[in-house]
């Protein structure tokens, strides 16, 4: 399973609400994340593997393995935990290390089989991410071309696109480096 999503930055949060109500989305109860990024290395690779242990209200962390294909795609497998601080002590004796930590306000919607996420991410902002999970690759094309659109359909502009994921902004702002940017000569 591949999940293809594209994320941009909100400067006008409340109006992009307004056109999402518009166009029939059905929003789910809001929710807190607080995750834990776990990498093995520090270096930005677009063949990035990461685990994340979630912890969302009061229900029981989720471990998450990610492998990044690319700037939009991404394969990713889900499983409940039990013990996030043993599951913490395992991933340090294999190699990976802590490397972020992000706490986000988070409200879901559908339109269709486009999942609709709008995040508050402390320290970062208000930012949309939208997404569709695809079966094969040779839909991935095709299914990012269509979330443009979409995106876009909602007067986001290309300017307010972001291909970074929540934890590398964090670890960036750190820095003092630019956090969204397409392509390195953005």
């Amino acid at each position: 399973m591949y999940e293809v999503e594209i994320k941009a930055y909100l400067d006008n949060k409340e109006e992009i609400i307004q056109k999402l109500i518009l166009l029939g989305c059905i929003w789910d109860k809001k929710i807190k994340q607080y995750d834990i990024i776990y990498r093995l290395n520090d270096t930005l690779d677009s063949n990035e593997i990461y685990m994340r242990i979630r912890h969302e209200n009061s229900t029981r962390p989720i471990l998450t393995f990610k492998k990044i294909l690319n700037s939009f795609e991404v394969i990713e497998y889900e499983t409940v935990i039990d013990n996030s601080d043993e599951l913490k002590k395992m991933l340090q004796l294999i190699g990976f290390k802590e490397y972020a930590i992000i706490n986000k306000s988070r409200q879901v919607g559908i339109i269709g089989e486009i999942t609709i996420c709008l995040d508050d991410v402390e320290g970062l902002g208000a930012f949309i991410e939208v997404e569709k999970k695809v079966e094969n690759s040779h839909e991935r094309e095709c299914t990012l071309s269509d979330l443009k659109n979409f995106i876009f359909s909602l007067g986001i502009n290309s300017k307010q696109l972001c291909n970074k994921r929540y934890h590398t902004m964090i670890n960036e702002q750190k820095g003092g480096l630019s956090l969204c940017k397409l392509s390195e000569n953005d």
